[in-house]
């Protein structure tokens, strides 16, 4: 699935653009809430404490089936996760798709929502920050 319209520009460029312009807001802004209704906590996140648990506040999806596509990038815009869920909660334990526990700093969440009942999909950014 293309990030960008515009089929000139990778999606690592998009990534990369959007972590830029996320830590210029990161200085104005301490909320880590997505809109929509999903939210990422604990913020910040520490690894050794447990899971971060990415939920769906509203309950939206609760009694539909649903595809979830979490995708993970850090801040250089390098994908360092990608799984496919069935339902909420989504529980990421700090690790990288090739199995390396991730270093502290800025992370972008991807979250991807597609109610299979209906066809609508929803797309969420999410950035959060990971402590040792």
């Amino acid at each position: 699935m293309k990030i960008s319209n515009d089929k000139n520009v990778p999606d690592n460029l998009v990534i990369k653009s959007l972590i830029c312009f996320t830590i210029l807001l990161c200085s104005f802004s301490v909320s880590f809430a997505a809109p929509k209704g999903i939210i990422a906590y604990p913020v910040p996140y520490i690894p050794s404490r447990g899971s971060l648990t990415i939920s769906d506040t509203e309950s939206r999806y609760a009694s539909t089936s649903v595809t979830i596509d979490i995708e993970i990038y850090d801040i250089t815009g390098d994908k360092i996760f990608k799984k496919r869920y069935t339902s909420f909660p989504v529980r990421w334990k700090g690790y990288s798709s090739s199995g390396q526990r991730v270093s502290s700093g800025l992370y972008i969440l991807k979250v991807s929502v597609e109610d299979l009942a209906s066809g609508s999909i929803t797309k969420n950014i999410i950035r959060f920050l990971v402590k040792k």
